[in-house]
């Protein structure tokens, strides 16, 4: 009867150290690895290079202004600084960019940026953002806009 208890008792401690190591490795994912929302910054890396041109466009995504040396330093500094999350999902922000930042490489490719408040849109698709990550560059570029269309007024 006595070896019936130790065998149950093994089996019991057995069971239990298998569910702690699981325990162990789903936490290790999740704190060593992260999750799927993880915030990434996508152009922490971006140098000044690589890029041919910026142009900032108006709400309808015509170009209106073309940004010199120094303002491509400012807009690099502060793209560097955007960190965005999972897609958005909210059917009303999805996609949704009025303030358009064209992105020229040398390269070839070209990206379009939208910041907005707690979203920055890149090509069209919408991201999370801490809320008010991207109003330095919404900023920016509603200031370049602005010098752009007082230059061309006082012409």
């Amino acid at each position: 009867m006595k070896e019936k208890t130790n065998k149950k008792l093994l089996i019991i401690l057995i069971c239990a150290l298998a569910a702690a190591a699981i325990v162990c490795i789903i936490l290790w994912i999740f704190v060593f690895k992260g999750s799927s929302d993880e915030m990434k910054k996508p152009f922490e890396n971006l140098r000044k290079d690589e890029i041919s041109k910026v142009v900032m466009c108006d709400n309808y995504g015509d170009p209106k202004a073309e940004l010199n040396d120094k303002e491509i330093d400012e807009f690099i500094g502060l793209l560097r600084k955007i960190e965005t999350g999972k897609t958005a999902t909210d059917t009303q922000k999805d996609g949704f960019a009025s303030a358009k930042i064209k992105i020229e490489y040398k390269s070839g490719e070209e990206k379009v940026l939208g910041p907005n408040d707690d979203i920055f849109c890149i090509d069209g698709t919408a991201y999370e953002t801490e809320s008010g990550s991207c109003n330095a560059l919404a900023k920016m570029r509603s200031r370049v806009l602005d010098e752009n269309a007082s230059k061309n007024q006082s012409a």
